[in-house]
């Protein structure tokens, strides 16, 4: 059997990026070495998530898997989000590893622009979940057990209200048929505080429901050893 590919994974602690790690976990033939997470300057959050960076770290270590992280201006340009992505990826590129893997499912023009910017950057693009229905994604997570919470809400999509709920049944019930299950057009995005994945969970709460424009942000914070008896995710 021909050795497996090292596969660099970007990485933004939600429930696409989990389902898309658990299923290269299940073919042979790539090995994920390392996370790719992308956080706002001075905010130290996940672009578009709002995810401390901290939580992010303590994915990387219930993974066991070393995390690189890229730093971007809030809303930067393809330019800029080009040229730090390049810098991120060179010490992964020294590595060895000239593979990326991306979570997406099905938007055609999301897939042909990381294709087209991969390749410019010398490396390969897989997209291990692509074509999956977003249904069938969220229903195999949450047989499996995983537990997240949404951590960003784009409110010209759906009600900021969503923002800090459970992403669990009655969430997706709520949601109707006229959102995407996943949030693949960008509806909302989540957190992931556990999986079969993870040695142990990570308990969070909901500090705050923030954001005055269109996006509706929940803020989370750890849940320190000594307060997890007063409630987890």
């Amino acid at each position: 059997m021909p050795d497996s590919e090292p596969v660099v994974a970007l990485w933004s602690g939600g429930k696409d990026a989990m389902w898309m790690l658990e299923t290269m976990y299940d073919d042979a033939c790539v090995s994920v070495s390392a996370l790719l997470t992308t956080v706002v300057e001075g905010t130290e959050t996940v672009t578009t998530h709002g995810t401390p960076l901290g939580l992010i770290r303590r994915q990387a270590d219930r993974l066991d898997l070393p995390l690189h992280v890229m730093r971007v201006p809030p809303a930067p340009s393809n330019d800029t989000y080009e040229a730090a992505l390049e810098r991120a990826l060179a010490p992964v590129q020294s590595q060895g590893i000239t593979t990326v893997a991306a979570g997406d499912l099905h938007l055609d023009e999301i897939r042909s622009y990381r294709e087209n910017l991969f390749r410019r950057l010398n490396m390969s693009v897989r997209f291990p979940i692509w074509g999956t229905d977003p249904e069938k994604v969220s229903q195999h997570l949450l047989k499996d057990g995983m537990q997240a919470i949404v951590v960003s809400v784009d409110t010209s999509q759906l009600d900021g209200s969503y923002a800090g709920r459970r992403y669990d049944r009655g969430f997706l019930d709520d949601l109707g048929d006229t959102v995407d299950a996943c949030g693949e057009n960008g509806e909302f995005h989540t957190f992931v505080s556990h999986s079969t994945s993870f040695e142990s969970p990570i308990p969070v709460r909901v500090a705050e429901v923030h954001g005055t424009g269109r996006m509706r942000y929940a803020r989370l914070e750890a849940i320190h050893r000594a307060e997890e008896g007063r409630g987890t995710t």
